[in-house]
């Protein structure tokens, strides 16, 4: 009897361990929220790296506006180590125009490197050139110091008719240098380079662009200007 108690005794054992569990599977909750998940991780990913290649975009695009900015700099430093001497310049002012500061301005303006040349607003009213704006539609008085010109481009627009603009990363850009002086230190020339999406293709401005996609500011100086006391 013993032996025939303990065979029952270890079938039971065995039926009772092949028994299902009773929290075996995944509820379909469960996989809901694992799906939601994987959702929320894949799209946090996509937009890290979708602003990741538009950051890397608009900085390749700096970079090229810059090295453009950098070779017209050069072109004006050149312009401005070729000055020769100019009688009366170390004594006169800049509005006056006897200045090598002013002389290096009267060149860059007739330079053929340059489209146009656009008298701009906000100057003295001592001038004697009414100039309308093509932006804001005033009027104001000029006295021809401070001007916007336009930088030609090595190849040809592939949207306006002259060379005026340039394609950075598959989208038009122009170059403009406001330059301006100032009666204290005549002999020097003050330089705002912007390079920005064009806004009209009849003016060429982009002193008033909201859309500018690099700018500097420098100062230069003639060498003559360095043997003025």
């Amino acid at each position: 009897m013993s032996n025939r108690s303990m065979r029952l005794k270890l079938f039971l054992f065995l039926c009772r361990s092949r028994s299902p569990g009773s929290d075996s599977g995944l509820s379909m909750l469960e996989v809901l929220v694992a799906m939601m998940v994987v959702f929320l991780t894949f799209m946090t990913s996509l937009n890290g790296l979708l602003y990741a290649t538009l950051f890397q975009v608009k900085a390749e695009k700096q970079a090229q506006a810059t090295y453009w900015i950098q070779q017209d700099m050069e072109r004006v430093k050149s312009e401005a180590a070729s000055l020769g001497t100019i009688p009366n310049a170390c004594t006169g002012t800049f509005r006056g125009g006897t200045s090598y500061g002013a002389s290096l301005l009267a060149n860059l303006a007739s330079n053929n490197n340059i489209t146009n040349t656009t008298a701009s607003p906000g100057v003295d009213n001592t001038a004697t050139l009414a100039v309308t704006d093509p932006i804001t539609n005033v009027t104001v008085t000029y006295d021809g110091k401070k001007q916007t010109q336009v930088v030609n481009t090595s190849s040809a627009s592939t949207t306006f008719t002259t060379n005026t603009t340039q394609q950075l990363l598959g989208k038009e850009y122009r170059l403009v240098r406001i330059t301006e002086g100032y009666n204290n230190s005549p002999q020097i020339l003050k330089i705002t380079y912007k390079v920005g999406v064009p806004n009209d293709s009849t003016t060429e401005r982009i002193e008033s662009d909201t859309s500018t996609l690099a700018t500097l500011y420098t100062e230069v100086m003639p060498a003559e200007a360095l043997n003025c006391s």
